[in-house]
């Protein structure tokens, strides 16, 4: 009786199937599914692309060719007619909309990569729902079947070479839309990546970042504020500019920044500029104007920025003298010019409903947290949170909060800083950011809207860059510890996948982390960045030069350092001691698992897991040890010739960190560090010199 139940179904399932497949096939005119042998792609198979097709496809479909080139050895070329194909198997191109298109795939930016027949031949489909659907469903074939990952440029990844890839027959590749809508990347403070594409002319880096971030499915590039025309177009309107024509929408900070105040009113207006003062408001609505009419005519697929902030990267309140000195005064003012923009837009646009994201960045975020400052519950404006400015995980305003059922919410985070963040050595890890952007998550019913992540050199922050975008498309079901496993089987080979993924954590948890976290099983709140590094070194050689002893050299900035005593102690120097020590000793650690590693490694993951992980720990271990010698030096002051000891070895530790980077600086990337000045190698040991020189003379 069981088996004529299960007869019966298996009848009733493959009626159900072949119905399925006879609707499949008329969704398709002229193609059906393939049913037989795998699709062997050979050298030189033509791709066929509507001739009416975007540009930013057909740019795509240029990468795609490029791709194809270097597996198998052979250019592909386009083909816009059908009927030019003949019986030769091919790709073909397509967007919904199209002759070619399956009208049954549905959702923004969803793709598919599906295998067809046409006669005797077979066609591999990539489609998208719209034009970055598309773009993706290219970029997502050359990553599974022709090996290219997102990262191969970073990676100095080499496609294996081939005679033929084979596409098994029933491919059915189906990816529906994201889970955050907006994906964006602010690659701002880009000091390394200038100084190498100095270095390195034929390589176009805007284009190179634009190209990542479509591979792995980013959707807005931040162009930054210099986006006006005059008396020229600046570089974010260039850049703006490029990213458009590859598909790429647009975000700034701003409608307008106020740095370029002056230069508007007389190079556009021709006119003495008028103060940059609360009581000329009516001159920000036509300075505000005027940059809204610029980014229309450029016809740029906007998320609009909306904020008020000062001429630089300062509170308004500080760059105006008629602002006012009481808080809540100022929040309110804030609010008016939030509106004031939307009315604008609003009304240039002639539109009532358009994307808008106001970031509560700086003291917007504490004027937030006090709830003095309160935005508009505007269905179209997302309110984008900010991590902390200096440690990077949620502030106070976003923690607990529960925002109005229909208010969309976004989440800024730096993976990069400038001033006491890291900089030359990855540190806020794909756990950290996961924790970050679940809290943001957990404020809201609807899924987050507008996801941002400040990188400015790239090369250093590709795993977390990577996590993130993975994230923000597969929210629900995303985990750093798998696809940290998946990302080192990518890149370094399933055979040791795991060993490295195991690395990569223990670097991540190798960070001196000096005051301990305040928000519960949140890893790694605090950490002491490279950066911090440097600037607590510059702060030790001050006083060590003047021979000035003091417990707590750091009190004059608590918010930047951010050291905590913890065990008992209660002098920084001696936490300091403490905690460097620790990360020598894990580094230590590390890097012997790394030499053993490097011998094993095939060669094509060899160079990434030497540049993104190895050459990361030596740094910082040579950072560790330059800080722990200086801090030595310091506590032995007076004692001049125990001090000058320990000079000593932090010299020896700074002359080693430019040959560490060095090992790094090879094939596309020799001159990566030529322009290094944040950190400040080179004026660490010229600093270390003089300390010694002073503390000599006194002997």
């Amino acid at each position: 009786m069981f088996n004529k139940v299960l007869d019966r179904r298996s009848r009733i399932n493959t009626l159900i199937l072949a119905l399925l497949l006879t609707l499949a096939i008329s969704f398709f005119p002229g193609i059906d599914v393939a049913e037989s042998a795998d699709v062997q792609i050979s050298p030189g198979v033509p791709i066929l692309v509507d001739a009416g097709q975007d540009k930013a496809i057909q740019r795509a479909v240029k990468d795609l060719q490029r791709d194809l080139q270097t597996v198998l050895g052979q250019e592909s070329p386009i083909v816009t007619l059908a009927s030019e194909l003949g019986d030769r198997d091919a790709i073909v191109i397509t967007r919904n909309g199209s002759q070619t298109a399956d009208s049954t795939l549905v959702g923004t930016e969803a793709h598919s990569i599906i295998v067809k027949n046409a006669g005797s031949a077979a066609r591999i489909v990539l489609q998208g729902t719209d034009t970055r659907g598309t773009i993706y469903a290219i970029y997502t074939f050359s990553e599974r079947f022709l090996e290219v990952p997102p990262l191969w440029f970073w990676a100095s990844w080499k496609p294996q070479q081939k005679t033929e890839i084979t596409v098994p027959h029933n491919t059915n590749l189906q990816f529906g839309s994201p889970h955050v809508a907006w994906r964006a990347w602010f690659p701002n403070n880009k000091d390394l990546l200038r100084g190498w594409q100095k270095a390195n002319p034929t390589i176009d880096a805007d284009d190179v970042i634009f190209e990542t971030m479509l591979r792995l499915k980013l959707n807005v590039i931040n162009v930054g504020e210099d986006i006006g025309d005059y008396p020229s177009p600046q570089a974010g309107l260039k850049r703006a500019r490029q990213a458009r024509d590859r598909g790429l929408a647009i975000t700034t900070p701003y409608l307008g920044s106020f740095r370029y105040w002056d230069k508007y009113w007389q190079l556009v207006r021709q006119q003495e500029p008028p103060k940059l003062a609360l009581v000329n408001r009516e001159k920000f609505d036509e300075f505000w104007t005027y940059h809204i009419n610029l980014l229309l005519r450029e016809k740029f697929e906007m998320v609009w920025g909306i904020g008020f902030r000062g001429a630089k990267d300062q509170a308004f309140y500080d760059a105006m003298l008629d602002a006012p000195q009481e808080d809540a005064k100022r929040a309110r003012i804030i609010q008016e010019m939030i509106l004031r923009q939307i009315t604008l837009l609003k009304r240039d646009t002639n539109q009532e409903h358009l994307v808008m994201q106001t970031m509560l960045y700086a003291e917007n975020s504490k004027l937030f947290a006090q709830e003095l400052l309160r935005l508009p519950e505007e269905p179209d404006l997302i309110w984008t949170f900010s991590s902390d400015n200096r440690d990077h995980f949620p502030g106070a305003e976003l923690r607990g909060l529960i925002a109005p059922p229909n208010q969309p919410i976004g989440y800024y985070m730096n993976f990069q800083f400038t001033s006491s963040g890291a900089h030359l050595a990855q540190a806020e890890s794909p756990w950290k950011m996961e924790q970050n952007f679940r809290i943001a998550q957990s404020a809201s019913p609807q899924p987050l809207q507008f996801s941002i992540v400040n990188v400015g050199n790239v090369r250093e922050f590709v795993l977390t860059i990577a996590a993130n975008a993975q994230m923000m498309w597969n929210f629900t079901e995303y985990k750093s510890d798998s696809f940290v496993k998946q990302f080192c089987d990518r890149y370094f080979g399933t055979r040791h996948a795991n060993q490295i993924a195991s690395l990569y954590k223990e670097f991540f948890a190798s960070y001196w982390q000096q005051k301990q976290g305040d928000i519960p099983e949140f890893e790694q709140q605090y950490l002491f960045h490279d950066l911090r590094i440097s600037r607590a070194s510059e702060a030790l050689l001050k006083h060590i030069k003047t021979g000035q002893l003091k417990a707590n050299p750091f009190s004059d900035r608590p918010d930047f350092y951010r050291i905590e005593p913890v065990n008992g102690q209660t002098a920084q120097v001696d936490a300091m001691i403490q905690g460097t020590d620790g990360s020598i000793k894990k580094l230590r650690s590390i890097l012997s698992n790394c030499d053993a590693l490097n011998k094993t490694l095939d060669p094509q993951g060899q160079t990434f897991f030497n540049d993104n992980l190895c050459v990361q720990a030596d740094f910082m271990q040579q950072a560790n040890r330059l800080l722990n010698s200086l801090a030595r030096a310091f506590k032995s002051l007076p004692n001049q010739r125990k001090t000058i000891k320990y000079l000593a070895q932090a010299k020896q530790a700074a002359r080693a960190m430019p040959r560490t980077l060095k090992a790094a600086e090879r094939n596309r990337f020799t001159g990566w560090y030529v322009d290094e000045q944040i950190f400040g190698v080179k004026k660490l040991n010229d600093a270390i010199d003089r300390a010694a020189i002073a503390l000599s003379a006194t002997l």
